[in-house]
């Protein structure tokens, strides 16, 4: 399996999901950004979590979720959206 990081450009250009057969959509961001691809549950998994951005955000409380979604999908490929990068 692959775990392929991108923003939203990279989460809602078809093209390259189905060139790198990408089924399974993880979006991570706040506010969310609606999927494209929700009406179209036989074509993509779409999950969405809502983390905020912050120095203080607990990002713990999503670690199960988050492992339990890359598990199901671990023959294909995931694309995980966050809102900004950070650089410390």
């Amino acid at each position: 399996s692959n775990l392929y990081l991108g923003n939203d450009f990279n989460a809602c250009y078809r093209v390259e999901l189905v060139e790198r057969n990408i089924r399974s959509l993880l979006n991570c961001s706040f506010p969310q950004s609606p999927s494209p691809f929700s009406d179209e549950p036989a074509n993509f998994t779409v999950r969405a979590i809502e983390l905020y951005d912050t120095d203080d955000a607990d990002i713990r409380q999503y670690f199960d979720l988050v492992y339990e979604f890359i598990g199901k999908n671990s023959l294909i490929s995931i694309v995980v959206n966050a809102s900004y990068a950070r650089l410390y």
